[in-house]
């Protein structure tokens, strides 16, 4: 399946990469995920997810989500597969159970991109982020980024260890760099080259 050629944005190449096929994550007793670039009916589904992780107050430098529907919804849209950013959803029988956030840096950073990802609590250690993962590195390959990159809580082994497990390394710790309402976290500076 080909994308339609979109019109050049501005400091943008033309959306020209095919879609990738959609991954399964069997997700144990019979049930099964897909995990594909993300549409515009997942905004909402997105949106309540990135609330309930926020709410969990442990795992990302999130406290409050202001999007709203229909702006996230132009996002996907607009930016869900492109050049520049990919939104990529974990969907289980219409329901958003992970997603993955993709944005490319600019300038000298351009062979680079943050990743950010959350999976619901429901749904964890069932083999969701790993397969999010594998749709990151779709959208990197199939848009020449040579390289993604993280931040994470020290405190966050799971998530740790699931990036080690998929070949990211620790590059550095970023003391302090996270202000939320209780005060300072630090963040742990992950990266993957992908080949």
């Amino acid at each position: 399946q080909r994308r339609k050629l979109r019109p050049k944005l501005k400091n943008s190449r033309p959306v020209l990469a095919p879609l990738p096929e959609p991954r399964s994550v069997n997700l144990g007793d019979g049930r099964a995920a897909v995990v594909r670039p993300a549409v515009a009916k997942d905004a909402a589904g997105w949106i309540k997810l990135l609330q309930d992780v926020a709410a969990e107050g442990r795992y990302i430098a999130v406290e409050s989500v202001t999007v709203t529907r229909r702006t996230f919804a132009k996002h996907i849209r607009d930016w869900g597969w492109s050049s520049t950013a990919a939104s990529i959803a974990a969907v289980e029988d219409d329901k958003v159970i992970g997603h993955v956030s993709l944005w490319r840096e600019r300038g000298v950073y351009l062979h680079t991109a943050e990743l950010g990802m959350s999976v619901a609590a429901t749904h964890r250690r069932l083999g969701v982020g790993t397969v999010l993962i594998e749709g990151a590195v779709d959208w990197a390959r199939a848009f020449d980024v040579e390289k993604l990159c993280l931040q994470v809580f020290p405190h966050n082994e799971r998530a740790r260890a699931l990036y080690r497990k998929v070949g990211f390394v620790e590059e550095g710790l970023r003391t302090r760099h996270a202000k939320l309402s209780y005060g300072y976290e630090d963040l742990i500076q992950m990266s993957l080259w992908v080949s």
